[in-house]
Parts: C-alpha cells; structure tokens; sequence
C-alpha cells in the first residue's frame, strides 16, 4: 500500500491528468488454455438472463491445480426444463444431490467448493479489417465431483486420481439384491416332500 502512495505523490498534481509508470509491467494477455479435466474450485455464482432471454445460472470456477492455476472460467447452465439437467449434474459435481429433489441453493454455502472441470477449445470467425479471422476460445463442457474429499490447492494429484469413480449399474444392482443364505443340510429322503404332478403343458396339478 505504501508502494502504491508513494507513486501517486511522485506525481504532478493535475485535477484532469494521472501518469502511472507501467513500464515494468508485462501484458498477460488472453489465454487460452489446453484441452483437458482440470481441478477448481467455484469462486463466483449469481442468476442471469441469456441473450435469448431465458433465465439461467453463472458460475465462475478457477482452476488450483496445474500449469493454468489461478486461471478463471465461467459456466453458463440455461434453465428452462430441456436443460435444467445440466444445473442438477453440476450441483452434484460439487457434492449437492439434486436429482429427483427440490434443491434450495444457498450462494455462500457452494461457493469455495471444489470438482473437475472438463476444459475444451471452440474455434469462431470474427471479422477484422473486413477479414475473416479465427478465434479460439475455452468453454466448460462438464463438470465431474471430486474422488475424495477437498483438493488442497499447493498438492498437485493426478485428474485420474482425483475424478470419483461410479460402479456400473449391473455391480450397484447386484450388491443391492444378491444375499447370503445359511447353509442348509439336504432332508433325509423319506422326509423329503414328493414333486408336483404336472400336466403336459407344466402346469402344475396340485401343490
């Protein structure tokens, strides 16, 4: 802060003129940023309304991991009902369930939390000069919750590590339904109770 006053008192005083020394300030540009998952954090949230005038939620998320770190993307999820699932998958990224539920989103609880983001590279023609020249820029294609618990941003993990594993749905039915039952020794056979009769067609003809 003393550093900032002191260049202002270097100044000439002028009501319409301000001089700041910036010549030993380097230009960081727009950058863009490779292909790939990375690890973030949300550090920006708030409603909107999309160009096509549909309401729809922003989210700012800055990546902590890696050669981009401190890099900041935003997120647009549109919701009217043929996208709202794209909102409910990234509150689930962020480790709030949403599907199937009535969600209240409170700003200061997500904000700070993290997921993997999925960064991609679109191209766009913009017209310079009365020539066409091609852009890139990033977008945020999907956001993915994190394997097990927060990510401290100072350890880099490998994204393979850090993406939450789901089983298949045949493994999840199969644990849900399969049970163990006792051991049971077979009945001597003059216990045993006689089979069913059965007509031709296999029904049975009595029980």
């Amino acid at each position: 802060m003393v550093e900032d006053e002191n260049l202002f008192n270097a100044m000439p005083d002028s009501d319409d003129t301000i001089e700041v020394d910036f010549t030993d300030t380097e230009s960081k540009g727009f950058q863009i940023i490779e292909r790939g998952r990375y690890v973030a954090k949300l550090v920006g949230f708030e409603k909107g309304i999309s160009t096509a005038g549909n309401s729809q939620f922003i989210w700012l998320f800055r990546i902590i991991q890696g050669n981009y770190k401190g890099t900041e993307l935003k997120f647009w999820t549109a919701l009217v009902a043929k996208a709202r699932w794209k909102v409910a998958e990234t509150l689930e990224a962020l480790g709030i369930p949403s599907f199937g539920a009535i969600v209240k989103i409170d700003k200061n609880e997500i904000l700070g939390k993290q997921c993997i983001i999925q960064v991609e590279v679109d191209e766009y023609e913009k017209k310079v000069d009365g020539k066409l020249v091609v852009n890139e820029s990033n977008k945020i294609e999907k956001c993915f919750p994190i394997q097990s618990g927060a990510v401290k941003e100072k350890d880099d993990i490998p994204i393979e590590t850090a993406i939450k594993k789901e089983e298949p749905k045949e493994k999840v039915a199969e644990k849900t339904t399969k049970a163990v039952l006792p051991a049971q020794e077979e009945a001597p056979a003059s216990e045993k109770a006689p089979a069913a009769a059965k007509d031709d067609g296999g029904q049975a003809l009595f029980s």
